[in-house]
């Protein structure tokens, strides 16, 4: 007997499903906040300084150097790795946004306002205090010589860095900030005249290298921070070509190959670090790849460094909070009559990043956040 068995429809093989940007990039938020700190381990030898005056100091005894020696010599660096990644950020979370209408110039700029000023104010009258007590006690400033009232209203209206100065004064690290609320500017406009393509940022990043000779930081800020913008937009592409898993491999492979090349320079100096090519090595190519690198590991994998986020959320207060309470540490062992010699110990390191991370967990929770919310929801259109 013969039995006629119906066959199976062929069934199309199960597809994975396309990958897509994540929400939030939990990797870039805690390389923001490693990238405070180095700028932090840089800054330690203003503990070392005679008044305004750089002093000569030991910098390999100084507390964990064998650990921290890459964020010792060469952390002022960083501060080219926060314009790249706001560039990222920016271009990622605003760039269409503004592009369609759908924020206007009044919330973008509340947006910013309620984000850095806040904390910005309260950093600024701590070290108008702090400046006040060092020059009463010794007839000179710490670090930062130009403290007079016409520097404190460009840091009032964080114009600190716009050329208007005659150099770094008060709470200095913000001149960094400052340079990027210009940036934001031309960003929106950009963006708000329809101008935010690959294409166009090319020129920026090239006016950015060309203004380093003239205004060295507003130079960095403009190269790197679009250089980020074009990061996003290569990131973007991908994403949308289906070429993340493809490339994830290479690309961390070169992140890391570039980390062990950029850790052995920093390590025996092979290349010193004050030539522009080298500089610009790191800037124009290592910050980037790893941009890079990063997002695209997040996007096929999830939630990579979610541990260490929260770093990203103290970043800003680490930046702003650690001179202030540098020039703190300062009067009390002035008060004390300790020698300066005690920030070599690795006891001063633990209980001044103790107090740190604890004053700028407290800053983000009670000041930063709540500071934001009443400003956005008084003024947002």
């Amino acid at each position: 007997m013969n039995v006629e068995v119906d066959r199976l429809p062929e069934v199309a093989p199960l597809r994975k499903p396309a990958l897509q940007i994540p929400q939030r990039f939990f990797s870039l938020d805690a390389v923001r906040g490693l990238a405070a700190l180095s700028v932090i381990f840089w800054h330690w030898q203003h503990f070392f300084y005679h008044g305004i005056e750089a002093a000569e100091y030991d910098r390999t005894a100084q507390p964990f150097y064998p650990l921290f020696f890459v964020f010792y010599n060469k952390g002022w660096i960083a501060v080219d790795f926060f314009f790249s990644l706001s560039g990222f950020i920016f271009f990622w979370l605003y760039s269409e946004r503004v592009a369609a209408r759908d924020i206007s110039g009044r919330n973008f700029a509340l947006l910013r306002f309620s984000r850095l000023y806040p904390l910005h104010l309260l950093a600024l009258g701590v070290v108008l205090v702090g400046q006040s007590v060092i020059y009463h006690r010794t007839g000179q400033f710490f670090v930062y010589p130009f403290n007079d009232v016409y520097h404190f209203i460009l840091n009032l209206l964080f114009a600190s860095s716009w050329g208007f100065e005659r150099g770094f004064s008060f709470n200095a690290p913000t001149s960094s900030v400052s340079i990027e609320i210009l940036i934001y500017a031309l960003f929106f406009i950009l963006c708000l005249k329809g101008g935010a393509r690959p294409w166009m940022l090319a020129p920026l990043v090239l006016a950015g290298l060309i203004l380093l000779r003239f205004q060295p930081l507003l130079g960095r800020g403009l190269f790197s921070f679009f250089l980020g913008g074009l990061v996003f937009y290569t990131y973007a592409a991908m994403v949308k070509a289906g070429w993340v898993e493809r490339w994830v491999g290479p690309f961390a492979w070169v992140m890391i190959a570039g980390w062990v090349v950029a850790l052995l320079e920093g390590r025996f100096d092979l290349i010193p670090l004050g030539r522009k090519s080298a500089a610009l090595a790191i800037t124009g190519v290592l910050f980037p790849m790893t941009i890079l690198a990063l997002a695209l590991i997040e996007t096929k994998r999830g939630h990579l460094g979610e541990r260490l986020s929260p770093l990203g959320d103290i970043s800003y207060s680490l930046y702003l909070l650690h001179f202030p309470l540098q020039l703190t540490f300062m009067i009390a062992i002035g008060s004390i009559g300790w020698s300066p010699s005690f920030f070599y110990t690795k006891t001063s390191m633990l209980v001044f990043f103790t107090i740190l991370i604890g004053l700028c967990t407290l800053s983000y929770r009670f000041l930063e956040r709540p500071a934001q919310r009443i400003l956005r929801d008084k003024f947002m259109a």
